[in-house]
């Protein structure tokens, strides 16, 4: 008899990138595209997105992934906003910060990402996160 052990794999992850020289290109019209252009992207690539907010000029990402997608989301974003909103040329830095998130922690990051703005205007962020550094 052949045993066959199946791997399985959850992975949470959590992506930040910046617009290009970190200027605020992000408008609430921008973010809603943003946010479409990610659904989309996210049926081709078989992942979830579990969060996805920002401000002017970055945006954080909370995926259920099993490969590194970042990317595809920058690119299939991007893209979409230049293609399909005339007038634009919108473009992301060229690297991202991420960090694997435990399912213990989803919650706390899912809180942290859809407060965002709210976290900017009150000077309540998080470091390791928000950093030139970890942004790309």
């Amino acid at each position: 008899m052949i045993i066959r052990r199946q791997s399985f794999v959850r992975l949470y992850y959590h992506y930040v990138w910046a617009t290009k020289d970190r200027e605020p290109l992000i408008s609430p019209r921008i973010e809603e595209l943003i946010r479409k252009s990610f659904s989309e992207k996210s049926v081709d690539l078989n992942i979830k997105i579990l969060e996805n907010d920002g401000i002017e000029d970055h945006t954080h990402v909370l995926v259920s992934a099993p490969a590194d997608i970042a990317e595809h989301l920058k690119g299939a974003s991007s893209h979409y906003l230049n293609t399909s909103a005339a007038g634009l040329n919108f473009r992301w830095q060229g690297g991202y910060g991420v960090v694997t998130v435990s399912p213990d922690n989803l919650a706390a990051v899912r809180w942290y990402i859809r407060r965002q703005k709210e976290h900017y205007r009150n000077g309540t962020l998080n470091g390791l996160l928000e950093s030139d550094s970890a942004i790309g």
